[in-house]
């Protein structure tokens, strides 16, 4: 099934004190446009192959040079209102009656509009039963779309919750019939079918509820561009732990839902029953036990929801869509979601607080102190101190040796996270991965078991199936294999490689799950990021050789850890792991089709990063701290494998020297600025 799908994203925008931005319309790039308010924009992708494309094209579009100087309002609940809103520049009478019927605030709910077609539908007829296959199943979708649990107004039947307004189980305050981005009083557009959907929507523009067409406030629309049919997802909230303002995997899951929907006509589909579901799920979707009637059967919201999403995962068409799927199925199960982080969050401060701590300034990443040959992590520290009025001076470029000074005392440091804070003993203690998992378990801190082997010694090995073989002492992945300790070749292969890195090696128990480096600065876990193999995703025409060109094109790619990414080398090992895939460089993937070109996730081998601290529990971030404690350091960078679906993880290595550039420009997700942690340590009192 081929797709087209296009995102816009509804933002506002403000200065660095929270003052609206009176935006120059002139001065717009052609993908950026303004809503309601001059400080209210919508960024539009093009109609893309993918989802996946169109949500990378929204994070580069807010990464322009344009967003430099703003923040970007990360919620879909505004701020605060100002009164003063500004709409000269606009439709002003149009705005000003708007303003007037529904008031400010609600004409400032901003959220993500999704339109979508494919090539199994052609009429309008067959789009609108689509519309109605959504409809029936969006109780369940929207527990993946919706952020708005509380408000800063005190709406008629609402509860004060901590510090704001809402109703305990609420998920999306917007996507409701009573307080959210909705006609006043509620229109009476009939979605029992086609024929009646165009008659009470041509009844609503001939009459005096509206103005006209683009006043009605429905969650989908039928819509048509150069003579092709879409439809236009509207109830989609901002989810404020995502730059674009939603997730791929959220994106994927809509995808999915869409294409098999487009398949399947719902059975006796009611308007008023699945509106008020939708209100059901909308007001009190956290409690899952609920029951709704989807296409018949009773059940409750947990049932309907696993139920969908075995099916999706069943009919999915590619590795990438298949894994997102059942990530998304984890999570739902272990309430791990992003609302579910979102209302954790929401116990501690209230919505204003929420959204001026979440809020996003976009920066396009710019290469620091050109004339500098040094690695990117220290250029980052001396801007860090720079900023905050220390002397910086270089003491040797070529090792990345810098020395920072106040007035009252002077720190020497190498590569950014190498100070006097730490002990040598523990440094060669962490340099040598075997002492590393001996002192952890030694603390009771989870580590895989395994054992050591000397280069010349009988192989004696106790474990089966996969198994992890690495060098003893080297960095950056180099050296490392997962293989199957009972395939003989496969296995001694794994062991020559290590054995050319080091003359001593571990092979230890493999764990399955994401890795996630967690960086603890004086006794804090102050970022985790998780780390994606190097690889590449087909586009349906590009060999993998002419896709690994492409990805290497990217500005945050070079040599030599000067920018956030390291380009992809094309080598032996490169090969060998595309070959063990039943591919080679010159095989031309499938749209979507995912293909690893290491077998580690080190972004020095050209993999990719994820900030994603608010999304991993607090028990995985204390035992990280625990681990720099037993180990004796002040900065290290945990590496932890968890599998959140078997309640599995442990502690696979720990670094002393931990680069800090991934965290705060990391591939996805918002950085976080760990230099400024570093330096504060430093001088500390």
């Amino acid at each position: 099934m081929k797709v087209k799908v296009g995102v816009e994203k509804e933002c506002l925008i403000f200065d660095k004190a929270f003052n609206p931005i009176d935006i120059d319309l002139d001065q717009l790039p052609p993908q950026l446009k303004v809503d309601f308010a001059n400080h209210q924009l919508e960024v539009v992708t093009d109609p893309m192959s993918s989802s996946l494309i169109a949500n990378q094209n929204i994070r580069e579009l807010l990464s322009l040079d344009y967003f430099k100087h703003y923040k970007v309002w990360p919620l879909s609940s505004p701020m605060k209102v100002n009164k003063n809103v500004d709409h000269d520049k606009l439709d002003k009478a149009y705005r000003d009656y708007l303003a007037d019927k529904y008031g400010i605030e609600k004409m400032l709910y901003s959220g993500i509009h999704y339109n979508y077609s494919n090539d199994l539908l052609s009429t309008k007829e067959e789009y609108f039963q689509l519309i109605q296959s959504v409809y029936e199943y969006l109780p369940i979708i929207m527990q993946f779309t919706s952020f708005t649990p509380r408000s800063h107004t005190q709406h008629q039947g609402l509860s004060l919750i901590n510090k704001d307004y809402g109703l305990e189980n609420a998920i999306s305050l917007r996507a409701s019939s009573d307080y959210g981005f909705v006609n006043c009083g509620g229109l009476d557009l009939n979605f029992d079918s086609y024929e009646q959907y165009l008659s009470s929507k041509q009844k609503l523009v001939n009459g005096i509820d509206i103005l006209d067409e683009r006043e009605i406030y429905s969650k989908l629309r039928l819509k048509e561009y150069k003579d092709e049919n879409y439809i236009e997802l509207r109830f989609i909230d901002i989810n404020p732990f995502e730059v674009s303002g939603i997730s791929d995997q959220a994106l994927i899951f809509i995808e999915s839902c869409l294409a098999y929907l487009s398949k399947h006509k719902v059975k006796a589909f009611n308007t008023s029953k699945t509106f008020a579901q939708i209100d059901q799920v909308a007001l009190h979707g956290l409690d899952r036990s609920i029951k709704l009637d989807i296409e018949g059967e009773v059940n409750s919201l947990t049932a309907h929801t696993s139920k969908l999403l075995d099916i999706l995962i069943k009919h999915s068409q590619t590795n990438v869509e298949r894994d997102a799927l059942e990530t998304i199925k984890v999570k739902y199960n272990k309430q791990m979601l992003d609302i579910d982080l979102m209302i954790e969050k929401l116990g501690e401060c209230s919505l204003q607080q929420f959204g001026e701590e979440y809020a996003y300034e976009y920066s396009k990443f710019e290469m620091l102190y050109p004339e500098l040959n040094m690695e990117l992590s220290t250029k980052l520290l001396i801007k860090a101190a720079k900023d905050n009025s220390y002397d910086v001076s270089i003491e040797s470029e070529s090792q990345n040796i810098i020395k920072i000074s106040n007035q009252e005392r002077s720190q020497y440091v190498v590569q950014a996270t190498k100070t006097n804070l730490d002990g040598y003993a523990s440094v060669l203690l962490m340099n040598d991965k075997y002492m590393t998992k001996k002192i952890l378990a030694e603390n009771n801190i989870c580590v895989p078991s395994g054992h050591k082997l000397k280069k010349g010694d009988k192989l004696v090995s106790t474990l089966n199936g996969l198994v992890v073989v690495k060098p003893l002492d080297t960095n950056f992945g180099l050296g490392i294999t997962i293989c199957n300790a009972d395939n003989s070749a496969e296995f001694k292969q794994a062991i020559e490689l290590a054995f050319t890195y080091s003359d001593e090696i571990i092979i230890e128990k493999y764990y399955s799950g994401s890795e996630y480096r967690l960086l603890v600065i004086d006794g804090v876990c102050e970022s985790i990021v998780t780390r994606y193999n190097a690889n590449v995703i087909g586009d349906g025409t590009s060999t993998i050789e002419e896709l690994i060109k492409l990805k290497n094109e990217s500005p945050l790619r070079s040599r030599g850890y000067k920018t956030p990414l390291e380009m992809i080398d094309i080598n032996q090992e490169l090969k060998r792991v595309v070959s063990r895939q039943g591919y080679d460089l010159s095989s031309i993937l499938k749209l979507g089709q995912k293909v690893l070109l290491s077998d580690t996730s080190n972004v020095s081998q050209g993999g990719d990063s994820h900030e994603v601290f608010d999304r991993i529990p607090e028990s995985f971030k204390k035992e990280a701290v625990l681990a720099a404690e037993a180990l004796g350091v002040k900065i290290c960078g945990i590496d932890m494998i968890i599998d959140f679906e078997k309640g599995e993880h442990a502690i696979i290595e720990a670094n002393f020297n931990p680069a800090l550039h991934m965290h705060m420009f990391p591939y996805m997700g918002r950085g976080r600025d760990v230099a400024t942690k570093v330096l504060a340590t430093l001088f500390k009192e």
